[in-house]
């Protein structure tokens, strides 16, 4: 499969032609990697060279705090030092047994996107649904714990077998919705399964049964 192919399967690339798509991959130097266990591809702070596109496995991006997201194919990271220029504002690693990704040279990739105005806006509805999901997830922390847990899981539920990619412990559950324990977390799983029959718990992987009455779930803000 050639570059410009993989980058139809990025979201952020996914509004571009053929044509655009190959002309990204060349003039910026888009190079594969992959990555075996766990590797840290940069540190808050470090300085910004790349933007990372996700093929397959998970990256998570973090702060010394908090979890800040958990990212799966089709996604993409690092754009942010398009608007900065120079410094990491967070950290990332891969986070799967296997990681591929896709590099670009971020210099190339901004002089590119400077020089061609239509891929700024062949991009633009990509990164707008970017920033809406953000939207979403501030908005959460106004609801219940059952109602956060029950949107993250729709939000990395496999449409098809429900099993969640990447899959998430307890502790990444809880850094996600912004609560201290993982206790909170266990409780509503056990009655999003119990209760509500609409996930089930295979040993540590959590599957959603019942996509529908989760969506209703994850709804609620009491």
């Amino acid at each position: 499969m050639s570059f410009a192919e993989d980058l139809k399967r990025v979201h952020l690339f996914a509004g571009l032609d053929t044509a655009q798509r190959a002309h990204i991959a060349d003039y910026c130097y888009c190079r594969p990697k992959v990555y075996h266990g766990r590797h840290q591809l940069f540190e808050a702070g470090d300085e910004a060279y790349e933007l990372y596109l996700m093929i397959r496995g998970a990256v998570i991006i973090y702060t010394e705090q908090t979890t800040l997201n958990l990212l799966g194919p089709g996604d993409h990271f690092g754009e942010m030092a398009l608007a900065n220029h120079n410094r990491r504002c967070a950290s990332a690693a891969t986070f799967t047994q296997e990681t591929e990704l896709r590099i670009l040279n971020l210099a190339r990739f901004r002089e590119l996107l400077y020089g061609r105005p239509d891929l700024n806006i062949g991009m633009f509805h990509s990164m707008a649904q970017r920033l809406r999901q953000a939207n979403d997830q501030l908005a959460e922390i106004r609801k219940s714990a059952m109602s956060r847990v029950a949107r993250q899981l729709l939000w990395r539920a496999d449409m098809a077998s429900g099993h969640l990619c990447p899959p998430l412990t307890q502790e990444q559950l809880a850094d996600l919705i912004h609560v201290r324990c993982r206790e909170t977390v266990a409780r509503a799983l056990e009655k999003l399964e119990v209760e509500q029959g609409c996930i089930r718990r295979d040993g540590g992987d959590i599957v959603v049964t019942d996509r529908a009455r989760l969506e209703r779930i994850a709804e609620l803000s009491a």
